[in-house]
């Protein structure tokens, strides 16, 4: 190489995984010693762990490479064959050929059986035991094509394909499904494990919802549940009302085919905190919403109780209340450990004990006051937590929590136009720093990166007005270590605002129950589209009368789309599914009481 131009530490990962292989396909068995860029660790502090970037102590890629390689090694005995060729961008790229493996690097790969698109020069990893399953994994985001009938022996061609998306302690989650005959194409995520597997696609059946948040009393003079039912047939859906004391109230609808139906909480449990649990006879999708004063909030329903739940927002500052809501449905007590996270990576924990069928409001600001925070709930068995907040004389947001960590987030909402601010709000549970690199996804183009580090178990603030002023665009975050991440704006002087869990994953189907064009409301869905390649965006919406109108979006890459649905469809309630050719992230925002108040949420994924 040149010694007088810098080299690219994703690049040296390339070559010195060649280098691994290489002694591999020559029948080496002994250990290795890695040493990058020829200096050991000792005299170079950069070059400790496997090393890190100087400029911003970034992990080099290699440390991932390694770490993949080292797990393989031990498990296979038997060399496979390396060939190497010229790659324009690397300088050489390599595939590594076995009868249980196969591992590309280099800028680009189009070969039997796999495609590899990476964003940047990398690397991707593909072994199976058996005739079965394949386990694919990547350093670098990448677009990948596996027809595993050329790959694995023996692999049944008669079974449509299926990608999930292996989480630690959870089941695998459903990335996308192919039909019978045709290759899996999907977007894997740096960091992410997948697997592919021959069989039919897991049905989606979202037929029960869970909202911990809730209240029919003074000053909230309007608490809703919306329901979308998407189907061709009507849904028979039961909502179940839980008050704090444990008893419940239960009513029962229909919801007319490719519609939406709003309930109003206050006509049926009035003068009441309570959560609500949604059950119905056919898949359909929940939201809540909540008005009170000039603003209001709204979330998605929690499909699934989880043990942990993770939020990366919450402050307990001046004219600022900050509030966890636990709900417990199950017949039987639960008990619940709460830890607080601070800035400066202290902690502050505290124990609940869960009513059975019943929901726990805990006022942070009592137990952290004046900080800002993140919150990490750990229950005995499966429950649901919200976090709901409070600010500017009456204006609020709420959210769900997020069940897990990721490394990788997607936001497609954001704004530092005149009169909003915009935050982006990062957990990092974790006892080592997290290495964070946020990329901004402008309307126009970008991205616009920035980068920076959490300390041990403590929460991050970064105002993108600082990175980004003036812009409308979707966020992409990147992290060495799983993390949690959220988005808040506020606007209206600072008298309303809104906020939205991340996504750690695209789709090609999102479902957004609540949106609103009637007299004083404005409503706008929000795709972002962090692939390398145009996304064609079709939207579906459907009326509480069961009326449906229907538009087509062409997105640039690395790129958000606005869509302002009074302009398409005015003077209506309705209910929007987006379906994309590729993995995009669709949110929703609302605006109301001539721009004092406002609501968003990340919309419910299906395929």
């Amino acid at each position: 190489p040149d010694t007088s131009q810098p080299v690219d530490p994703g690049l040296t990962a390339i070559h010195e995984a060649a280098i691994y292989l290489y002694l591999r396909s020559r029948g080496y068995s002994g250990g290795f010693k890695w040493m990058l860029n020829d200096v050991w660790g000792g005299s170079n502090p950069y070059e400790a762990n496997f090393g890190v970037f100087a400029a911003d102590d970034r992990p080099k890629p290699i440390r991932d490479a390694v770490a993949v390689l080292s797990a393989y090694d031990r498990q296979s005995s038997a060399p496979g064959e390396l060939t190497l060729w010229r790659d324009q961008v690397t300088g050489a790229g390599y595939i590594y050929r076995a009868n249980d493996a196969l591992f590309v690097g280099g800028s680009r790969y189009e070969g039997q059986g796999l495609t590899f698109q990476p964003q940047a020069p990398g690397q991707v990893f593909l072994t199976w035991s058996g005739p079965q399953q394949v386990t694919i994994q990547t350093i670098v985001d990448s677009t990948l094509t596996l027809d595993p009938a050329l790959l694995v022996e023996g692999w049944d061609t008669t079974q449509s394909l299926s990608v999930y998306r292996l989480r630690q302690g959870q089941e695998p989650l459903l990335v996308q499904s192919f039909p019978v005959g045709e290759p899996a194409r999907f977007t894997a995520q740096a960091g992410q494990i997948y697997t592919l597997v021959p069989r039919p696609p897991l049905p989606l059946k979202p037929t029960s919802w869970y909202f911990a948040e809730g209240t029919t009393q003074p000053p909230f003079d309007a608490m809703w549940i919306i329901l979308m039912n998407p189907q061709t047939k009507p849904a028979n859906v039961q909502l179940t009302f839980m008050k704090p004391n444990g008893s419940t109230v239960v009513r029962r609808f229909t919801v007319r085919p490719t519609s939406q139906l709003s309930v109003r909480v206050n006509d049926i449990v009035p003068n009441e905190a309570l959560s609500t649990a949604v059950e119905s006879d056919i898949p359909v999708y929940a939201e809540r919403t909540m008005y009170f004063h000039h603003d209001g909030h709204t979330s998605c329903g929690v499909s699934k109780p989880a043990q942990t739940w993770y939020f990366a927002e919450g402050y307990t500052g001046p004219d600022f209340d900050t509030w966890i809501l636990l709900q417990n449905p199950h017949s039987v007590s639960t008990r619940a450990t709460v830890t607080f996270f601070r800035e400066d990576g202290s902690q502050v924990r505290r124990q609940f004990t869960l009513a059975p069928t019943s929901r726990l409001s805990i006022w942070v600001d009592q137990i952290v006051p004046d900080a800002a925070v993140s919150t990490t709930v750990q229950a005995d068995q499966p429950i649901i937590a919200e976090r709901a907040m409070y600010f500017g004389g009456g204006g609020g947001h709420a959210t769900i929590g997020v069940s897990e960590l990721s490394r990788l987030w997607y936001l497609t909402e954001g704004y530092t136009g005149p009169g909003f601010d915009t935050w982006i709000l990062l957990q990092n549970p974790n006892p080592t720093p997290a290495n964070a690199t946020v990329y901004f996804l402008l309307e126009k183009g970008g991205p616009v990166v920035h980068r920076f580090q959490i300390r041990p178990t403590a929460r991050y603030t970064l105002y993108a007005n600082q990175v980004v002023p003036n812009q409308a665009f979707g966020t992409r975050v990147e992290s060495d270590l799983p993390i949690a991440v959220e988005r808040a704006m506020y606007f209206a002087g600072g008298r309303g605002g809104h906020c939205s869990i991340g996504a750690t994953a695209g789709a090609r189907e999102w479902y957004l129950p609540e949106g609103s064009t009637v007299a004083g409301f404005s409503t706008f869905i929000l795709v972002a589209n962090p692939n390398a390649a145009p996304a064609q965006v079709d939207m579906t919406f459907m009326t509480a009368q069961g009326t449906t109108a229907g538009r087509h979006y062409t997105m640039a890459p690395n790129s958000r789309l606005t869509v302002h649905v009074n302009q398409e469809l005015p003077g209506v309630r309705f209910a929007t599914r987006v379906v994309a050719n590729q993995l995009v992230i669709a949110e929703r925002a609302m605006y109301f009481n001539d721009g004092r108040g406002g609501t968003a949420s990340l919309g419910i994924p299906g395929r």
